[in-house]
C-alpha cells in the first residue's frame, strides 16, 4: 500500500461547568480508514467525562462512550489526598462494555492481529503513604475479570495481582531512588509470588538512568502476535532532555522464560511543539 492512505479524522469537543465545582467535558470523533479489511471502515466516538472536586482532597469521576451508537466503555474513579499531603488513595474501576472487533486503526490498531477483546472489568486500588524523606510505601490490588467465562483466552484473562512497594528516595547518592516490589499473582491457573526491583539515578538535570527488574504473570506482544505466561523482565532505560521540545529516549529489555529468552531494544524521541 501507498501512503499516506484515504484516511480521515476529525471532530469536536465541548467542555463546561454544569455545577459549582463540577466539569463535563463531551467530545465526539469521526474515523474514516481505508486500511480495514472486514467492515467499512467508518466509526462514530462519543464520549462524556465528569468530574467533580470535593473540599480540597476528595476528587471523583467518570467517563462513558458510545461506538457506532452502543455502548462502548465506562470508567469510574477517585482520588482521595491526605491533609498532611503524605498519603493517597486512588480508586478505579474499568469495564468494557462490548466485544471489540474490528474498527478503524485509530481506535484499534492492532486488530487485524489479535482479533476480538471481549468484555471485561478491571478494579485498581492504590494506596500511597510516605514517612518523612526517608521511605515511600505504595500499595494495591488489581483485579480482573472476563465477564463470559467461555471468553477466556489469549489476551482475556481473569488475574488478582496484590503488591506493596517501598521506595527509599535518600538511601543512594546521585539522587538516586531504589524501589522494592513484592508481589502476588493468582489466576485460575497459577498462584505466584514474585518480584521487582528499580533503581533510578539522575545523571544530570537532564538525564535519568533506570536499572531494575519486574515480573508479568502475562506480557502482551501485539506487535508479533504473542502472549507469555510467567515473565521475569530486566530492563535499562535512559531519558534526556536534549532541550526545552525534545527528549530521547533508549530502553533494553531482557526477558526470561521457561521455554526461551528474549532481548529487546527501543529507541524514541519525542518533540514538543
Amino acid at each position: 500500500d501507498e501512503w499516506p492512505s484515504e484516511e480521515v479524522l476529525g471532530g469536536v469537543y465541548t467542555r463546561f461547568r454544569p455545577w459549582e465545582n463540577g466539569m463535563l467535558r463531551v467530545d465526539w470523533l469521526h474515523l474514516d480508514d481505508d486500511n480495514v479489511r472486514f467492515a467499512d471502515g467508518q466509526n462514530d466516538l462519543i464520549a462524556a467525562d465528569l468530574k467533580h472536586q470535593i473540599g480540597d482532597g476528595l476528587r471523583l469521576g467518570g467517563n462513558f462512550s458510545l461506538l457506532e451508537g452502543k455502548s462502548n466503555d465506562m470508567r469510574l474513579d477517585g482520588l482521595w489526598l491526605g491533609s498532611e499531603g503524605d498519603m493517597s488513595v486512588r480508586f478505579t474501576y474499568y469495564e468494557l462494555l462490548e466485544a471489540q472487533r474490528d474498527l478503524a486503526q485509530e481506535l484499534n490498531p492492532f486488530f487485524n492481529i489479535v482479533n476480538t477483546y471481549y468484555p471485561y472489568s478491571q478494579t485498581q486500588l492504590v494506596v500511597t503513604k510516605r514517612f518523612g524523606e526517608a521511605l515511600e510505601l505504595y500499595g494495591g490490588l488489581d483485579l480482573r475479570r472476563v465477564d463470559d467465562e467461555g471468553d477466556i483466552g489469549r489476551y482475556n484473562r481473569d488475574f488478582d495481582r496484590y503488591y506493596l512497594t517501598a521506595a527509599l528516595p535518600s538511601l543512594l547518592p546521585l539522587n538516586s531512588v531504589l524501589s522494592l516490589t513484592g508481589e502476588v499473582w493468582d489466576s485460575p491457573d497459577t498462584d505466584m509470588e514474585s518480584w521487582g526491583l528499580d533503581l533510578t539515578s539522575h545523571l544530570s538535570e537532564d538525564t535519568r538512568l533506570s536499572l531494575g527488574s519486574y515480573y508479568s504473570l502475562y506480557k502482551y506482544y501485539f506487535d508479533i502476535n504473542a502472549e507469555r505466561e510467567d515473565v521475569q523482565t530486566l530492563y535499562g532505560e535512559l531519558r534526556s532532555s536534549v532541550s526545552e521540545s525534545t527528549n530521547v529516549m533508549a530502553r533494553y529489555e531482557y526477558e526470561d522464560q521457561d521455554l526461551d529468552s528474549f532481548h529487546s531494544l527501543r529507541l524514541g524521541v519525542t518533540w514538543r511543539f
